[in-house]
């Protein structure tokens, strides 16, 4: 298989790293959106912990509807691949609202959900979407040391 000083080989390889990355993207993403969807339901059925928790970052039951609903908007956003980088952007406005609700209280601890989830989100998005690799590409080894 190796031909022309290694060409197919090499080919071959960037197609394994090529499917390697969307799936590893594929699979932060859903973890990411999985952790969001359980977020959304909890605000839309009013989860009675849910509302507690809410209510003691400062805010009004009232509003849990309509937060679970534009929480739910970027997800959609980030599910549809012409408007990925959109979702993911509304998602880290969202989500740093909820980091910045607990630093508020000076609980820290709690803030880590919203920034993983974020984390997730990027990461799933920039392994999968190409022209993000283009635009902040990562640093390639060169030469055997470095």
């Amino acid at each position: 298989m190796k031909f022309a000083g290694g060409v197919a080989l090499q080919e071959y390889d960037a197609a394994r790293v090529k499917t390697w990355l969307l799936w590893s993207g594929r699979i932060l993403s859903a973890f990411g959106v999985l952790i969001c969807l359980s977020s959304v339901f909890a605000k839309l059925t009013h989860d009675l912990g849910y509302v507690r928790e809410w209510e003691r970052l400062g805010y009004s039951e009232s509003i849990l509807t309509g937060v679970g609903l534009v929480q739910l908007s970027g997800i959609v956003l980030y599910l549809i691949p012409s408007t990925s980088v959109l979702g993911t952007v509304v998602m880290t406005g969202y989500l740093g609202g909820a980091i910045s609700s607990w630093v508020r209280l000076g609980e820290p601890t709690p803030m880590m959900v919203p920034l993983s989830t974020c984390l997730l989100l990027w990461a799933g998005l920039y392994l999968r979407e190409e022209r993000l690799q283009s635009l902040l590409p990562l640093p390639k080894k060169t030469g055997a040391l470095g």
